[in-house]
């Protein structure tokens, strides 16, 4: 395995490591079976196809795309997925007239909130 694959899978343990002892302390769960793994990367940048994290029991695969307070984030940050399913069309089916600033404007806004809700759990 490259060793930046092996530090990579340590960063990630140590996260969990460090969340986990966060819910431990406050009496909360973690359910690893239902946890989702999502390694952002650049475009050119690829993981190995058989990386999986070992986590409590449970091996977690990285997934192309998760959803997070209902933001679907992809692995380059794209945000396209989230773009198409739900920004650009009305429930009508028609366009909704959004252009592509107001879209970045957006998603930046929505990833400022989830990053912010996250950093201060380890306040």
């Amino acid at each position: 395995m490259p060793r930046r694959i092996l530090i990579l899978e340590l960063q990630l343990l140590r996260s969990f490591n460090q969340t986990k002892t966060f819910y431990d302390e406050h009496q909360l769960v973690i359910n690893a079976s239902k946890s989702q793994l999502i390694v952002f990367q650049a475009q050119g940048n690829r993981l190995l196809a058989d990386f999986t994290l070992a986590v409590e029991g449970c091996k977690i695969t990285p997934t192309h795309h998760v959803k997070l307070l209902g933001v679907t984030l992809d692995r380059y940050l794209t945000f396209g997925e989230h773009i198409d399913n739900h920004l650009c069309y009305s429930r009508s089916g028609r366009w909704a007239g959004l252009n592509s600033c107001d879209v970045t404007e957006h998603v930046c806004n929505i990833v400022t909130v989830i990053v912010k809700d996250f950093c201060s759990l380890y306040d």
